[in-house]
């Protein structure tokens, strides 16, 4: 063996003792790192309304977590429930975070929710952590309004009171309680398969008209109607028996008139929308016969066979009298004025 031999075998010596060197610090670091993570998330949960709140250990120092409300940015805001809303509004409040510690926030209010009865979760771009935070409203004091000076003493109402101002409250309105309506305005627009600018135009102007509120954009409006499944023709049928059935105030009748003239051709599907509307709308409403007698009586009217009476005359001419809300003739009661005329009628025969 030669010195060429013994160079090379010192040279894969020291190669092999720097791969094995490499090896060790390469372990050290990660077990550095893996008691660093422990520390790190070394935690116990508890529950503050309904957040489980990530805080570390009664006997730790808090080195490792800089933002003691950092959990709070894990909160779910359900946007499809009625209990969460958007606001724009910026508030500032001192906040006792989860370790006790009072810091005065400025937040840019993003999203509310006001699902648990006890706290108001509240979202937003946090000046102070110039990131986005999430803070309940018991942990809350010396609240106002940033832009007006308004002194605010329930962050939650206070801001699902100006919500209700808003354009977003008109539009989660009219995607919750009119939605039957949204339903047959989008049957009838499509019913020939087409939805053209023209009837597009047309639902918008219904929509605003239904919110009462013209500062809902058409984006908006838009966004909501494509978010809609098209109804089938049993979908769009019940939907207008509800509507049919409900204290909404609208014409659907003179809606449907729209769509129609609103094309050149007119569709079979178009037609029959539009008759089954009709069919629906002319039928009387449950009592609705019963109630429009009340109400004559009650301004002193009568109808028989066609043609108005004064009720005073008829019932002087057959012996009635009103007693409270009950109409008597010959001791008899009844609940009104056509029962006793045709019990009168009866007994003279």
């Amino acid at each position: 063996m030669d010195s060429g031999d013994f160079i090379i075998i010192f040279l894969c010596f020291i190669i092999l003792f720097q791969s094995a060197w490499i090896r060790i610090l390469s372990s050290q670091k990660q077990g550095l790192n893996r008691k660093l993570e422990i520390k790190n998330n070394h935690i116990r949960s508890s529950n503050f309304g309904g957040i489980k709140a990530r805080i570390l250990s009664d006997n730790e120092d808090n080195d490792y977590i800089s933002d003691d409300d950092s959990y709070r940015d894990r909160y779910y805001f359900d946007p499809s429930s009625a209990d969460t809303f958007d606001s724009d509004r910026t508030i500032i409040f001192d906040y006792t975070d989860a370790n006790d510690k009072k810091f005065s926030r400025t937040v840019d209010v993003k999203t509310v929710d006001k699902s648990d009865k006890d706290n108001t979760y509240i979202q937003g771009f946090c000046h102070l952590r110039n990131a986005m935070r999430t803070f309940t409203s018991s942990r809350m004091e010396n609240c106002a309004n940033v832009e007006t000076g308004e002194i605010i003493s329930d962050p939650g109402a206070y801001l699902y009171h100006e919500y209700k101002q808003s354009p977003g409250y008109s539009l989660k309105r009219l995607e919750s309680d009119f939605i039957d309506v949204l339903k047959v305005l989008l049957f009838l627009g499509k019913a020939d398969d087409r939805l053209v600018q023209a009837e597009r135009e047309f639902i918008r102007k219904v929509c605003k008209d239904l919110a009462k509120d013209k500062r809902i954009d058409d984006e908006a409006i838009d966004k909501i109607i494509n978010n809609i499944e098209i109804p089938s023709i049993q979908a769009f049928k019940l939907a207008v028996g509800r509507v049919f059935k409900s204290d909404i105030d609208i014409d659907l009748i003179s809606i449907s008139e729209q769509f129609l003239s609103s094309g050149k051709n007119q569709h079979q599907n178009e037609i029959e929308a539009h008759e089954f509307i009709v069919k629906t709308f002319t039928l009387k409403k449950p009592n609705q016969a019963k109630e429009v007698r009340k109400e004559a009586e009650i301004k002193g009217k009568i109808t028989i066979n066609g043609k108005q009476y004064d009720l005073k005359f008829v019932m002087d001419k057959f012996g009635i009298e009103k007693q409270g809300n009950e109409f008597v003739i010959s001791g008899e009661k009844f609940k009104t004025i056509k029962e006793a005329l045709i019990y009168s009628k009866s007994k003279n025969k």
